[in-house]
């Protein structure tokens, strides 16, 4: 994903277009958007990929379609419908590696006048891709039964448009290339099926040979079927993760956005052995000792077996001998290792959605975790959406850039500061220099950062 498109939901009641980079951080003050945006992430690829739209699937629960769709107290109240799109990047032809991971599409939303009533999100959204680089996708909810269902579907790149609609238990589906003839048809949809994904079932007169080459096809014929898709989801991680435990089950391994499958998965990795564990676990101590957190992590067995049976995690402390019981150091270990597994053992360059992840960390560990994201986006091992207030992160992010043998670079940061607004939520979209320096930041920037450290100083009288 390259970028994202949200409109007409909470408090974003005008149409936000925001670039997504290899390492995205969403500042601001509380109750500004940043986890809704967080949530509308996911929403888009699952759009792409023909998934059902959860939109209380954890670690967000955005509620039902009222809690969702933007309330402007008008005489509507509440926006008639809301609109979500995405950015894409599309395979070049001849390209090494997989074929159907790395779309990309470029949406931003119409801007015509609207005639009809101020309570109807955009509808529409227009391509800014290049030809054969991009295609833009959006989806449209309104509200059946209380919940949030996707109605409208609109894809587009340089060439072609695709667009469908449901209505009456049937896909009403229009196509045109370029300037050309609209070709339309009508197929039965059952309810049960996600609109996107009744588009990979069209018909015939949709299958022309020569248009299944073409880039939009061939994006809706691959993208969400291929397991390595699948796995490349945006995995959201909750802003507080589990607590510690003095002793584990080891069978609880399915993956949950607080973390709590973390020690399962250490301890069958440790059992295993081999250079999966041996890698993974250079990278904790690497982190622990940079972090002051710790100084090493390692799997004691309860049982005769070293796989099957209860175990505990064992962690060193920097400059204390021996080893202690996680639950005996506090939450700042707990709290991190999800994050720091994940980004090791996902699937290369996965979107992991974090909320505060400096939660529980003191100062040297924050800016710990921001060298360690920097790094890791930098190298294509993972991807990040965070959401922080921590100075400190987003500090060695800046550091990162200003550095010349480091691997992230300034083209690789968004830096979004949401702002409220009488109107609703408005998103600047920041860069950074090649010198670290955050570029023509608006007046808000870190104003409340600026007036406490004058006010300490006692320059504010």
């Amino acid at each position: 994903m390259k970028t994202l498109t949200i409109e007409g939901v909470r408090a974003f009641k005008r149409p936000v277009t925001a670039p997504l980079g290899k390492l995205t951080l969403l500042v601001g003050q509380n109750s500004t958007g940043k986890s809704t945006f967080l949530a509308c992430t996911r929403i888009a690829w699952d759009i792409a990929a023909g998934r059902e739209c959860d939109f209380n699937e954890q670690p967000f629960e955005l509620g039902t379609y009222e809690s969702i769709a933007h309330y402007h107290g008008g005489r509507g109240e509440r926006v008639k419908e809301f609109a979500i799109g995405a950015e894409f990047r599309l395979p070049k032809e001849g390209a090494s590696g997989s074929r159907h991971t790395a779309f990309a599409m470029a949406t931003s939303p119409d801007t015509r006048t609207r005639t009809r009533t101020r309570t109807t999100a955009s509808t529409s959204m227009r391509t800014t891709a290049s030809a054969g680089d991009g295609l833009a996708m959006s989806g449209v909810f309104q509200s059946e039964h209380g919940s949030p269902t996707l109605v409208r579907w609109k894809a587009t790149d340089a060439s072609e448009t695709l667009e469908a609609s449901r209505r009456n238990g049937k896909v009403a589906a229009k196509w045109r290339e370029t300037d050309g003839p609209v070709e339309r048809m009508e197929f039965p949809h059952p309810r049960d099926v996600p609109l996107s994904y009744a588009l990979r079932m069209l018909p015939p007169i949709f299958e022309d040979p020569a248009r299944l080459q073409k880039p939009l096809w061939t994006f809706l014929r691959l993208f969400g079927r291929s397991a390595e898709t699948r796995y490349s989801r945006p995995y959201g991680l909750a802003p507080v993760r589990s607590r510690p435990k003095r002793t584990y089950d080891p069978v609880r391994d399915r993956p949950s956005p607080e973390g709590e499958h973390i020690p399962a998965l250490l301890s069958r990795l440790a059992a295993q052995g081999g250079k999966p564990w041996k890698a993974l676990s250079t990278s904790l101590r690497d982190f622990g000792r940079e972090s002051g957190l710790f100084s090493e992590l390692s799997i004691r067995s309860l049982g005769k077996e070293p796989q099957g049976e209860p175990f505990q995690v064992q962690v060193g402390i920097v400059g204390q001998p021996g080893t202690r019981n996680l639950l005996d150091i506090g939450y700042g270990v707990s709290q991190v290792l999800p994050i720091i597994v994940e980004s090791a053992l996902g699937p290369r360059g996965r979107m992991l959605l974090v909320q505060q992840p400096e939660v529980h960390l003191h100062p040297q560990a924050q800016a710990a975790l921001g060298s360690f994201m920097a790094t890791s986006a930098g190298n294509g091992a993972a991807r990040y959406v965070v959401e922080t207030h921590s100075d400190y992160i987003v500090d060695r992010v800046a550091m990162a850039i200003r550095d010349p043998n480091h691997p992230l670079r300034a083209s690789d940061v968004s830096l979004l500061f949401f702002e409220a607004e009488e109107s609703g939520v408005r998103v600047h979209s920041l860069t950074f220099s090649a010198t670290g320096d955050v570029v023509d930041p608006p007046p808000g920037y870190r104003r409340f950062f600026l007036d406490e450290q004058a006010r300490y100083l006692g320059a504010d009288s």
